[in-house]
């Protein structure tokens, strides 16, 4: 197997690949998580082997690391650093995973970075001031990303990266999502894209369409408080078909409605009780299952 003409000891194999003249090719960019599929992560092995093979055919490898903070985290990297190694450009999101007002970054060596520059102004992109935004990004990334390092007093305290908040995140996701998935009722009515959670992000999909689906979420709320989903989207019987088996579904799904959601654990729904969250859906899979037998 070769990718660009180069011999490969670990093949990146997908359906539907297509070969390609890495000629043709000036800029890779990888999303780290993937959001759009449950936020996935790309093997690491694969992220270093894209990192060669853009290097050897000349091609720039750039991140769209919007929450890149999440993704370091999901890799196991003790550090973001590691995580941004492989890459020639980064763009790091503010207000995600460290909850500033607005406000990004891109990263890269200072040629990059000053021709960037010029085309932030060509492309209106230069604010009056970016003050505001700079002190709520420094904040989230203080309150997110850094403690003290264990022996500083307070007259000479010492700042170090701790990713211990986004890890939290993702094990607080993965507890719950082990939690409702050992409810049949739950998992009759709901299926979680990926099961074990890679990152603090995991999608949803449900055997409903949309209208009785924000109809059942505002129901739950009304009678205890809990409201089980925000996001909600419709979706087709294709997405839906790749997570539901046609056994689960009950056969052919051509003709059916469905609806899907995207649920981040973030900072504030992280404090939620563990059994709240199993008790909403409980209600949720009780008035779905009322409402499929009418």
């Amino acid at each position: 197997s070769s990718v660009c003409g180069s011999a490969s000891t670990n093949p990146l194999t997908y359906p539907n690949r297509k070969e390609v003249n890495c000629t043709d090719i000036t800029t890779l960019i990888l999303e780290l998580p993937h959001r759009e599929v449950g936020g996935k992560l790309t093997p690491w092995n694969e992220v270093e082997e894209i990192g060669r093979l853009c290097n050897d055919h000349g091609i720039h490898y750039h991140c769209d690391g919007a929450r890149i903070f999440e993704a370091s985290v999901g890799y196991g990297h003790e550090a973001v650093k590691q995580t941004a190694q492989p890459f020639a450009t980064i763009y790091v999101s503010f207000y995600k995973g460290l909850g500033a007002v607005s406000g990004a970054m891109l990263l890269g060596d200072a040629k990059f970075c000053s021709e960037a520059r010029i085309w932030l102004r060509r492309m209106g992109g230069n604010l009056y001031s970016v003050l505001p935004y700079a002190i709520s990004s420094w904040d989230g990334f203080r309150k997110n990303c850094l403690a003290t390092c264990e022996g500083s007093d307070e007259s000479n305290k010492n700042l170090v990266y701790d990713n211990g908040i986004f890890e939290n995140r993702r094990k607080k996701l993965a507890r719950v999502l082990e939690l409702l998935c050992a409810d049949s009722k739950i998992t009759s009515i709901v299926k979680f894209d990926p099961v074990v959670p890679e990152t603090n992000i995991v999608h949803g999909y449900l055997e409903m369409p949309y209208e009785d689906c924000i109809a059942i979420v505002e129901k739950v709320e009304k009678k205890t408080g809990i409201r089980v989903l925000s996001r909600v989207r419709t979706c087709g019987s294709g997405a839906f078909d790749k997570i539901w088996s046609s056994s689960d579904s009950g056969g052919d799904t051509s003709n059916q409605e469905f609806s899907r959601f995207e649920w981040t654990m973030g900072e504030l729904n992280s404090l939620i009780e563990d059994d709240l969250f199993v008790l909403g859906w409980k209600q949720f899979a009780e008035l779905a299952e009322d409402l499929v037998s009418i």
